[in-house]
């Protein structure tokens, strides 16, 4: 109504101008007295729609006896000026539902009563009764497929909307369930479940299974545990808050940021590099294991009041990874297979003294299959080779095992290293011959 009010207000007052006054309809004072006042009614009724009365129950009231009247009154221009078409007032009724926007029945009951109304006074202006029952009868019928039409419609819109903020509301809720999801687990896990979720536009629980599958693949191994932590760990307080929960803290994002998935037990740190080049998988592992030796030499000079003895100590091979529990609570990110086995038994081995007397704070040692990666992608690393039998020292369950490699962690063999990872992730184009 405020649209198209004043619109057929400055309607009424232009057909005066523009019409009636140069065809010279006569009288042309109540031709003038129909018109202004036609549109000042409709004024009125604007204002009624800008005023806080539209809040009532019977806001339409004065839609419904202002289009009544419009119809009536056009009625009347046909008998008192014949040459106007008799089927305006009809086309007014059909407007006027429009405008009401009443359902479909109440429109059908309006422009029933609206035409008898009307009538009469069409019959006074010599207009057959045939035809007019013919015109009302096509009125209605369009008047019940329009609003029958328009209310399906506004069914549909509303259903749409409403459907449209069912899957908002899911899609918010995924996004918080992510969000929450990947406080819990490794950067490189949330971030592929994501990746997934971008590509196949599924649920979260979707491409979390996909990407949790267990899968056999070649990896690299860490593993490292703090040495006499059950001695130190007696005095809880500072060892544990001031020392370890720090460090490992700090190891983790170590790891993180080459790509590993870390699993912590205690103070034991565990990860594992499943790309599926298995040389970048060596390559980090180190660099990662480099990175953690060197932040915890800084950490026992700088922060801890206890010092922090560990050893970092890697492996490759093939081994089954992924979620190795259930879907429930029982969910377990981790690695099993030879490789993880060997690394736990190689820990023990480092309590021997004759090897232990040959390691230091934050040695990486690193099995031959490691070793032999580096070998391979002529990296020149500074490393110590340790013969296990002439020590006459077995690895546990791993007997063929003769010897082991030892890297320092200097600033010196991260920097050559990680020169050879970087050239392995973008490769350098070869010069044409």
């Amino acid at each position: 109504m405020r649209v198209f009010l004043p619109i057929i207000a400055s309607g009424y007052l232009l057909h005066y101008f523009g019409f009636d006054k140069p065809a010279g309809l006569e009288p042309l004072e109540q031709w003038f007295l129909f018109r202004v006042s036609t549109a000042g009614l409709v004024g009125l009724t604007f204002l009624f729609y800008l005023s806080p009365l539209i809040k009532t129950k019977w806001y339409k009231v004065p839609a419904i006896l202002l289009t009544c009247g419009l119809c009536y009154s056009q009625a009347n221009v046909s008998l008192y000026y014949p040459a106007a078409p008799w089927l305006y007032p009809f086309l007014f009724v059909l407007a006027s539902t429009l405008m009401l926007r009443l359902t479909a029945f109440q429109s059908l009951i309006y422009s029933a009563v609206v035409i008898s109304i009307i009538t009469p006074t069409l019959l006074k202006a010599g207009i057959d009764l045939g035809s007019l029952a013919s015109a009302g009868i096509v009125i209605l019928i369009v008047v019940a497929v329009t609003r029958s039409s328009l209310s399906f419609e506004i069914r549909n819109f509303l259903l749409n909307k409403e459907n449209a903020a069912q899957q908002s509301a899911n899609l918010e809720l995924q996004h918080q369930f992510s969000d929450r999801l990947k406080s819990f687990i490794p950067k490189v896990i949330a971030s592929r479940i994501q990746t997934r979720i971008d590509q196949n536009r599924g649920s979260v629980i979707d491409a979390s299974v996909h990407v949790l599958q267990a899968r056999k693949k070649q990896i690299s191994c860490l593993f490292s545990d703090i040495r006499g932590f059950t001695q130190s760990s007696k005095n809880l307080d500072d060892f544990i808050s001031e020392s370890v929960l720090p460090e490992v803290k700090a190891a983790s994002e170590q790891i993180e940021q080459f790509e590993g998935i870390p699993r912590k037990i205690g103070d034991l740190i565990f990860a594992y590099f499943d790309d599926d080049n298995e040389t970048l998988n060596a390559l980090r592992a180190i660099l990662a294991g480099i990175n953690l030796s060197l932040s915890n030499r800084t950490f026992n000079e700088t922060v801890s009041k206890v010092e922090i003895t560990r050893y970092i100590l890697i492996s490759s091979g093939e081994a089954i990874v992924g979620n190795l529990g259930g879907i429930d609570s029982s969910v377990e990110i981790t690695a099993l297979g030879s490789p993880v086995n060997f690394l736990s038994r190689l820990d023990d081995a480092t309590k021997d003294p004759l090897l232990a007397e040959k390691l230091t704070n934050g040695d990486i040692i690193i099995t031959t299959n490691t070793s032999e990666i580096l070998e391979k992608i002529n990296v020149k690393a500074d490393l110590m080779h340790i013969s296990l039998a002439e020590m006459n020292l077995q690895i546990k369950d791993f007997p063929e095992t003769q010897k082991i490699a030892i890297i320092k962690p200097t600033n010196a063999n991260f920097t050559l290293i990680s020169e050879a990872y970087d050239n392995l992730l973008n490769p350098k184009p070869q010069p044409s011959e």
